[in-house]
């Protein structure tokens, strides 16, 4: 059976490092963009299972680069996890009912918190 791949998508390089150290250690296979441009020029060719997707980056924010993934009919079913600092419930309950992003998850977060809603997103 072949791992499960996760593309994380995020500008801050310690986060893509602690997010891909955690789930490498659960058995994921995790790619890592450090953009929005970077996560759509490269998101056919990885084929994920799943992207964790940052809200606040430079050049290309989360909620446009998740519209262009949802456009695309080759992107369209793979879920997205926000991954953000943007912890307010207005944020939370925007992403989730209206725009139909698959989780909201805030941070920081607590690893195992992030490892069991990844599990959650992959068995759905």
């Amino acid at each position: 059976m072949s791992r499960k791949k996760v593309m994380v998508v995020d500008d801050e390089e310690n986060v893509l490092d602690l997010v891909g150290m955690i789930l490498e250690v659960e058995g994921y296979e995790v790619s890592k963009a450090n953009d929005g441009i970077e996560c759509l020029d490269t998101i056919e060719e990885v084929n994920p299972d799943l992207v964790l997707l940052d809200v606040r980056m430079p050049g290309m924010n989360g909620w446009i680069v998740f519209e262009k993934l949802k456009e695309n009919p080759r992107t369209r079913d793979i879920p997205v996890a926000m991954l953000t600092v943007m912890a307010h419930p207005r944020d939370r309950e925007r992403a989730l009912n209206e725009l139909g992003v698959d989780d909201y998850i805030t941070k920081p977060f607590a690893p195992d918190d992030l490892v069991r809603r990844v599990q959650k997103l992959l068995s759905a």
